[in-house]
């Protein structure tokens, strides 16, 4: 059982996403020349039994979320307003898990949800296309 209540994101509160850099730079690589240097690979977001796994500022920093990985110096963090996914009629619902009350998902259609956040998610911490040699 899960001991955290479920609660309403505001769209005003930030989610952050981890990244390995691995995934980064399989899916940079693979862009056309031509793709817009501003925005990140869609495949990098990666959804799981239709959700992508997010952390809710509320209950999060971005150096928590990178922590939660086996290995954070390997990861990078990006982060997008709650907001922002709606206003593309995507759902971000909080869906706490025993060991992260800031666990969420955002939902909707996935080669959809993943070129919404391609253009806006921002880099927050770790590595950018500069640090790995992009």
């Amino acid at each position: 059982m899960n001991k955290w209540p479920t609660e309403e994101i505001p769209d005003t509160d930030v989610l952050y996403y981890r990244i390995h850099k691995r995934r980064y730079q399989e899916t940079s690589r693979a862009l056309p020349a031509d793709a817009p240097k501003d925005e990140l690979p869609p495949n990098l977001f990666k959804f799981i039994k239709g959700d992508l796994s997010v952390d809710w500022s509320k209950y999060a920093t971005p150096q928590e979320s990178k922590d939660r990985a086996r290995v954070p110096a390997d990861n990078g963090i990006v982060e997008f307003e709650a907001g922002d996914v709606r206003a593309r009629a995507h759902k971000v619902v909080h869906t706490p898990e025993q060991n992260n009350r800031a666990h969420s998902s955002v939902r909707g259609d996935e080669p959809e949800v993943r070129i919404t956040l391609s253009r806006i998610a921002q880099w927050t911490m770790g590595f950018g296309p500069e640090s790995i040699g992009l």
